[in-house]
Order: C-alpha cells, then structure tokens, then sequence
C-alpha cells in the first residue's frame, strides 16, 4: 500500500477508473478536514482535500465490464456492507510522502476489504495486479504536494501528537474518475449500525 500515493500520481487515467472508500462519520471527518486545513494554512499543503476524508478500501482500478453489469456488482457490495466502528491510533507517513492517520487493527474492517477484493476479481472488475496486497486502512492528511525537502518540518509537527477517536463509518462510496479528477459514481450507506 505504501506505493499507493506514487501509483496514484503517476496513473494515466481510463474512463472507467475507480476506487472505493469509506466515509467516516461527519463528527470524524470534520476533525480530519480541520488538520488539513491546519497543514494548508501552516505548509501551503492542500491536494488531499480535494476529496472528502475517506478510508481508501480498494486503490483506483479499471474496470472495463459494461454498465449493467456494474449495477449488479454493486447492489451485492451494498447488501454486504454494514457500519463499521473504527479507531485511530496516531499518525504516520509512507516514504517521505505521506502523512496520515492510522487505524487501530480491525478484524471486520480487514475482512470486508478482502472480501471486496475478491468478489471484484472474481466478477472480472479488478485484475490480481490491481488488488491492494498489503492493505493498511489510513486517513490521508497530505499528500502528492508534500514533498521529499519539506516533509521532515511537517513530520516534525505531527509525529508526537496524539489522536485515538472512535468513529462509524457507514457509507461507502465508489469514485469515478473523469479524466481531469474523482467524482461520487455511487454512495451507499449501511444497513445496520452496530454498537
């Protein structure tokens, strides 16, 4: 996964890519878009907010089926979703590029990951190459304009703080991209809440 901001840079884009995420409950989310706003104001840092906060749950994938078919795949994603509840637990980066907010391990939230990336290689959706392999649930706080010679000065900000909040997610949203940036294709909520 740690390749995943590189990938997603450097990707030239095909008209049927996607990516899935999770969406943090709103309480969460604002939490998260107040530290983005936080690294825009002191380090000129904004690409990530260009989507809301999000849990990444599949990396961006052609997939080339046609429509209809698609409308099947996902009303069996969206009869197997159910809220999730979450932990942070403190913040991390990924190769001098990255800074994000990490999860505490969860047993639910990896098997469904899983679980979606099979049934959308078994559906002929998402190739094995495509599949995330060493899946690492985060919230991205910058990213794609933090760079190599400024990342140590944010790192530095951020490395002994502490955030341990729990929060639902209960949607799930698959993106499309329209060959200039990332759009809501579909938005699904979950059926159950569990406490």
């Amino acid at each position: 996964m740690a390749f995943f901001s590189i990938f997603f840079s450097k990707m030239t884009v095909d008209p049927r890519m996607y990516f899935l995420a999770l969406i943090p409950e709103p309480s969460f989310s604002d939490k998260v878009r107040n530290l983005q706003r936080e690294l825009r104001e002191k380090f000129g840092l904004s690409y990530a907010m260009r989507l809301p906060p999000h849990i990444t749950l599949q990396a961006p994938f052609n997939c080339q089926i046609p429509e209809r078919e698609l409308e099947g795949i996902i009303s069996h994603i969206r009869d197997k979703f159910r809220s999730i509840k979450l932990k942070a637990s403190g913040f991390d980066s990924f190769i001098n590029a990255v800074v994000y907010i990490s999860m505490e391990p969860n047993d639910e939230l990896l098997e469904f990951q899983s679980w979606l990336s099979d049934y959308l290689n078994s559906t002929g959706c998402l190739s094995l190459s495509q599949g995330n392999n060493d899946y690492v649930p985060h919230i991205t706080l910058a990213h794609r304009d933090l760079d190599t010679e400024h990342f140590e000065e944010v790192w530095k900000d951020f490395e002994s703080r502490k955030i341990d909040d729990e929060f639902y997610v209960n949607e799930l949203v698959i993106f499309r991209h329209d060959q200039r940036s990332w759009h809501v294709e579909k938005s699904i909520r979950s059926k159950a809440l569990f406490a």
